[in-house]
């Protein structure tokens, strides 16, 4: 049970993260 939840945490800091990245390089583009 805690380990899935720790791997869901880490698969939504890791998608808020690249989406973050995305933006910051679109803005500077």
């Amino acid at each position: 049970m805690g380990l899935a939840k720790l791997i869901a945490l880490l698969m939504v800091l890791l998608l808020v993260g690249s989406s973050f990245v995305g933006l910051i390089i679109y803005y500077i583009k």
